[in-house]
């Protein structure tokens, strides 16, 4: 498939990318969960954070009751508008993520009629096309929420950073060795989601559409009448046989790699931060009540911190999957449009030496062909299966280029003009017809009636 310039997309330029095709669908649904995903998280904050140490200073020192009555309230409250929040993004979702989808799948869907014929028969665009139909759905859903979540969980960590160092900036030391530790082992892991997930798309293919041929109507004749159905089930059982190997072994990696991951983190999030605050209450004046409320407060703040470096991850391996898609919307057809003409009353048709051979094909398929049809004149093509007699055909239509040679419409070679317009000048009933879920006029006329 020819693209501009094929070049390397950054995971951040592939997440704006993304988040801009989706405003595209919807621009408020986007800004409303960033916002909303934005104050719940620096509330949850606040409330587990901030609270809990304002808590225990205020026993210690002895605060009014109704002070504490009053601050607890008032964090009461914001807990309720938090959840009314989270309600109205959740009826949001349901109305306007399916005009993203919408919005998404239409770009898709015109980028392929767009494309050359041809591309639809190479396994490798297949493959391409694939994963952008499929992606743009829920590989956009996982980028706006992620991305979402990663601006709240930074704002999230600032706001307990400040709240920590405020009682003991050393204790920020140890998350240091914690992100690193998240980072290093969520690299791992995404970088073996991605490869299972770009392996599997061939037998992925092979096994939905082994699965579709049995229950569409116009394959039920010969799965009844032929052997056929044997060996389309067991393509369907080696595909996920392969898939589920290939899991597998994907699992047993991460056997390894989850349990060394939290065995360190664990280490470094709880049984040093303990040690050292207990260090510097046996040795110092420091206020109690401070440093214990730093325990579920450093608690809160590593793992807030961990998740954000994991979303960051997470954001990297989604946006491998965004590169494809931004590949495929990159298509430009091989022939400039602003040099094309338009066709509208076509006359004689004139093949000279016009031979075509198939992608990857050792011989030709049509060889050295020259034939002349008058405007108004009735012909017949014959020959036995497998001549060429449909390739013709599509040649003549501009569906296929010729390899060799020329094939003029009008005295224009069929490559001169504008693929749509030639193709509206033909009336075709192909040998393999599909019939669409449509009305009978529609499937007629091959689109809807005036």
């Amino acid at each position: 498939m020819k693209e501009k310039e094929k070049k390397k997309y950054s995971p951040f330029s592939n997440v704006m990318y993304m988040l801009k095709t989706m405003c595209e669908g919807s621009k408020g649904y986007v800004i409303y969960t960033f916002i909303k995903e934005f104050n719940e998280n620096v509330f949850w904050t606040i409330f587990s954070v901030y609270l809990t140490e304002w808590i225990y200073i205020s026993i210690e020192n002895k605060t009014p009751f109704t002070t504490l009555v009053a601050v607890i309230g008032a964090m009461c409250i914001g807990h309720i508008l938090i959840h009314i929040t989270a309600a109205i993004h959740q009826l949001c979702e349901k109305q306007f993520l399916p005009e993203i989808y919408r919005s998404f799948y239409k770009k898709v869907i015109n980028k392929s009629i767009s494309m050359e014929y041809t591309e639809f028969e190479r396994p490798d665009f297949y493959d391409k096309y694939t994963r952008a139909l499929n992606e743009c759905q829920w590989r956009g859903n996982n980028i706006l929420y992620f991305s979402a979540y990663l601006v709240a969980g930074i704002a999230s960590v600032i706001a307990a950073t400040v709240i920590v160092a405020d009682v003991d900036p050393m204790l920020l030391l140890f998350i240091v060795p914690m992100v690193a530790v998240s980072m290093f082992f969520g690299k791992k892991e995404g970088d073996l989601y991605y490869s299972l997930d770009m392996s599997n798309t061939r037998d992925g293919r092979i096994g939905s559409y082994a699965k579709r041929v049995f229950y569409e109507k116009k394959y039920a004749g010969e799965l009844r009448l032929f052997g056929i159905g044997k060996l389309l089930l067991s393509r369907h059982e080696k595909a996920y046989d392969e898939m589920e190997k290939r899991t597998w072994e994907m699992r047993k990696k991460l056997c390894v790699i989850e349990p060394l991951k939290w065995i360190l983190y664990n280490l470094l999030s709880t049984i040093l931060p303990y040690l050292y605050i207990t260090y510097v209450l046996n040795t110092s004046d420091a206020q109690t009540a401070a440093y214990v409320a730093m325990i579920p407060a450093l608690s809160t703040l590593s793992w807030r911190t961990s998740d954000a470096v994991e979303l960051i991850v997470s954001l990297a391996k989604e946006s491998a999957f965004v590169t494809n898609l931004r590949e495929f919307l990159a298509y430009e057809p091989k022939t400039d449009k602003a040099e094309l003409i338009k066709a509208k009353n076509l006359s004689d048709i004139e093949i000279k030496d016009m031979s075509f051979t198939y992608e990857g094909a050792d011989k030709p398929t049509l060889h050295d062909v020259n034939i002349s049809i008058g405007k108004g004149e009735k012909i017949a093509i014959v020959g036995h299966n497998g001549a060429g007699k449909t390739t013709l055909v599509k040649l003549i239509m501009g569906l296929y280029n010729p390899t060799e040679g020329a094939i003029k419409i009008s005295g224009e070679d069929t490559s001169k003009y504008e693929p749509k317009s030639l193709h509206r000048r033909f009336g075709t009933v192909f040998q393999d017809l599909q019939i669409f879920a449509l009305p009978l006029s529609h499937n007629v006329l091959m689109r809807k009636p005036k």
